[in-house]
């Protein structure tokens, strides 16, 4: 028997196993840090056979600043399925479940970093974002490591040093008053409580947070790991000190992934608009001459065709009909085939037929789904 679940606080810690079937490069150390940290206030959803976790999609709350306000949100992580379970919707069925929740606790969106954003498409989830890949390097281009950044002299009075647990309510104020001197719209709040829960994070991974002042000041900090050589992120700077960490013997240098990502996305969203554009005007005329009584309600479709419904089959929190909230699982890349031309996973739709990676047309496409 299957069933679809929130765990109790005191279940949270069964999806461990599932966790490290599934994503083996994570280490023991990290996995302690989540499993005591991130586990006393997340939610797990799961999908259990058998009396066994199959499938689980967990939700980290954090606190957004949008302008002046601040809202609830949550940030899904670890979503898997064990293996011999894929391909039978249950992510899907994950997805759904979680959205419903959220939107019936009023929560203006929730967000997550796709291995790849294709994956969630079916699911009306949307680029909105790509992360700044940095690179580092000393003076001369040599390749640095946090002790010999810690160690280099210089003659500017930038000092570099590693952040520990008492620096996490100056980091935090440090980070809330350059984040909104940049006028950022969106972000992440900032405060001593996502200092040390971060802080923990990075030394699970071989990393932490490096501070460089000057003058007694704190002028940037940046995150960093050495799991896999020094990798950086999310440097911050205070206005005016634009200079500090090269000042310092640190060079950092913005790589053009996101741009290419951001290139991409932006190009992905007009042709969006307009498909959806040319959908609404065909389909606006229908509406407008549909049948319109109190038990029927409009539903877009989801080739934006439109229907009427009866209310009784319309799900308002995804604005579409249990019939087209069918059709959109079934056409999703979640639910079938691996390619056995390029090897990806779940990655060729019944619906179309056709591999979304290498664009090979594995089988014909189902002409028609379901019956409107």
């Amino acid at each position: 028997m299957k069933i679809l679940k929130k765990l109790k606080p005191e279940e949270r810690g069964l999806t461990r196993t599932l966790w490290e079937q599934v994503f083996t490069e994570d280490t023991k150390e990290f996995l302690d840090y989540y499993y005591t940290e991130k586990t006393k206030n997340n939610e797990i959803y799961v999908i259990e056979t058998d009396h066994d976790i199959r499938a689980m999609m967990q939700l980290n709350p954090y606190v957004i600043q949008m302008g002046k306000k601040a809202i609830e949100s949550r940030y899904i992580v670890a979503v898997a399925t064990e293996p011999l379970y894929r391909h039978r919707g249950y992510m899907a069925e994950l997805l759904s479940k979680t959205a419903r929740d959220l939107y019936q606790q009023k929560m203006p969106f929730f967000f997550l970093m796709p291995a790849s954003e294709k994956i969630y498409y079916p699911h009306n989830y949307r680029f909105i974002y790509a992360a700044d890949v940095w690179s580092v390097k000393g003076t001369d281009g040599e390749e640095l490591t946090i002790q010999k950044i810690v160690e280099l002299q210089n003659d500017s009075g930038v000092t570099l040093r590693k952040a520990e647990g008492k620096d996490c309510k100056k980091l935090g104020d440090f980070a809330e008053e350059v984040l909104e001197k940049q006028k950022i719209q969106v972000y992440t709040k900032r405060d001593a409580a996502y200092y040390m829960r971060l802080l923990k994070e990075q030394e699970s991974e071989k990393g932490g947070i490096l501070i460089a002042e000057q003058d007694g000041e704190m002028r940037g900090i940046l995150v960093f790991d050495e799991e896999d050589g020094l990798a950086v992120r999310e440097p911050l700077i205070r206005k005016g000190y634009e200079d500090v960490f090269d000042n310092a013997g640190v060079i950092l240098k913005k790589e053009e992934k996101k741009k290419e990502a951001e290139e991409q996305a932006k190009k992905q969203a007009e042709q969006n608009q307009q498909v959806a554009s040319n959908s609404n005007s065909n389909g606006s005329s229908k509406k407008s001459s549909g049948e319109k009584n109190s038990n029927k309600v409009w539903c877009p479709g989801v080739d934006r065709s439109g229907h009427y419904v009866d209310k009784a089959n319309f799900i308002e929190g995804f604005n579409r009909c249990q019939g087209c909230d069918t059709r959109r699982m079934l056409g999703s890349t979640y639910s079938y085939e691996d390619c056995p031309y390029c090897g990806n996973t779940g990655a060729v739709s019944r619906e179309t037929g056709k591999c979304q990676y290498c664009g090979e047309k594995v089988y014909p496409a189902v002409k028609k789904i379901y019956d409107d």
